[in-house]
């Protein structure tokens, strides 16, 4: 019989993810990506290129996991330039001078709530060890919150509706300022104003009642009503105030048999200042 390479998987129970060196818990999840620009330089009478350099890459690093593991938003961690490591038994990947770029939630009526944390790294250093454990925690080390751990209040227009899904997000936006005599950024700029929205899709019993009217003087910001709003679930909070509606959509209600009951998905966001978020972080800064 002929034999072929030895082809080597890393499969999920040999797979963890280390933020800081912290070995992360009850973890769904993980990806990886790297894009570089190669720019070539040429010279007259010649089609082909002189030399050629590369610019920094940019990485992108995402992992979800269940809510209680994975805690609520925070200043502290997206102020810090991290190294998140993916390491298995076969080696690994790694991305430095990384800023939180996202910080997502997701709760679901069927299914275990989760939160998903992004980040954008400038640095591939080489991978984290080969040990993968697992991600440091067993599986009956894990909280896992589902729809009967749900809390909150929905905003009003909205509420006494059966509530099928809610999401949330952070996004912080920033931009790299270059300098001379390196290749890595000088700094990273946070580019305001920070949003934070909140999602919500509810069974519609009936039609909502938000009243959005542009027969307001010139003078007068049309549609200026604002809501609060909040979610929560075994520890892991989230809150907006000062929201807008941005986004209504109705889905579902088809004629065929067996469809889906019609729902309304409502987005409130708000750009209000997230205290104690640094407007610029330097890379001069050592990751951890």
């Amino acid at each position: 019989m002929p034999t072929g390479p030895t082809i080597k998987v890393n499969q999920f129970h040999k797979l963890s993810v280390s933020n800081c060196g912290y070995n992360l818990s009850g973890l769904i999840s993980a990806e990886y990506s790297l894009s570089r620009n190669i720019n070539a330089l040429y010279r007259l009478g010649n089609r082909s290129p002189i030399a050629t350099y590369g610019d920094m890459p940019e990485i992108q690093v995402s992992y979800t996991g269940h809510a209680p593991e994975m805690g609520s938003f925070n200043v502290t961690e997206a102020n810090k330039l991290a190294t998140i490591d993916i390491s298995g038994s076969n080696g690994g990947v790694s991305a430095s001078l990384a800023l939180l770029s996202k910080f997502s939630y997701n709760f679901q009526t069927d299914g275990p709530f989760t939160i998903t944390k992004s980040y954008t790294g400038f640095a591939k250093p080489s991978g984290g060890g080969g040990g993968g454990g697992g991600g440091g925690g067993g599986y009956g080390s894990v909280l896992v919150a589902k729809r009967q751990d749900y809390g909150g209040n929905l905003p009003a227009g909205i509420s006494g509706n059966y509530l099928q899904s809610v999401s949330a997000e952070v996004s912080i936006n920033r931009q790299n300022i270059g300098e001379f005599a390196t290749r890595k950024p000088y700094a990273s700029v946070v580019q305001f104003p920070l949003q934070q929205s909140i999602t919500y899709e509810v069974i519609a019993s009936s039609m909502d009642s938000i009243t959005i009217n542009d027969l307001y003087t010139a003078c007068k910001n049309p549609g200026s009503q604002t809501y609060s709003a909040s979610i929560s679930a075994c520890g892991v909070s989230f809150s907006i105030s000062k929201a807008y509606v941005t986004s209504i959509q109705y889905s579902g209600g088809e004629a065929s048999l067996g469809s889906k009951p019609q729902t309304i998905s409502i987005t409130y966001t708000s750009y209000e200042d997230i205290p104690g978020i640094k407007p610029i972080i330097y890379f001069d800064d050592t990751p951890c």
